[in-house]
């Protein structure tokens, strides 16, 4: 799927579960980030996601991610 697929703000906008958010921005970013932003609102956390999938704002570009339930094998 990372091949072909691409977040887009559909996938974000529609996002509200601050756990899943936070694993998100866990996986994109790195724990002692997502740590970092623990508590920041929901809002905040989809645009660092959105940052850091463009390589905007002065975030590193990341390239080919793929949520882990698109996976092949799926994961939780």
């Amino acid at each position: 799927m990372a091949q072909v697929w691409q977040a887009d703000d559909a996938l974000l906008d529609g996002l509200r579960d601050r756990t899943v958010i936070g694993a998100i921005i866990t996986q994109v970013t790195g724990p002692d980030f997502a740590e970092a932003n623990a508590r920041e609102a929901c809002k905040t956390k989809r645009q660092i996601v959105r940052d850091c999938l463009t390589g905007s704002n002065r975030r590193a570009k990341v390239e080919g991610w793929v949520p882990r339930w698109l996976r092949f094998p799926a994961s939780s």
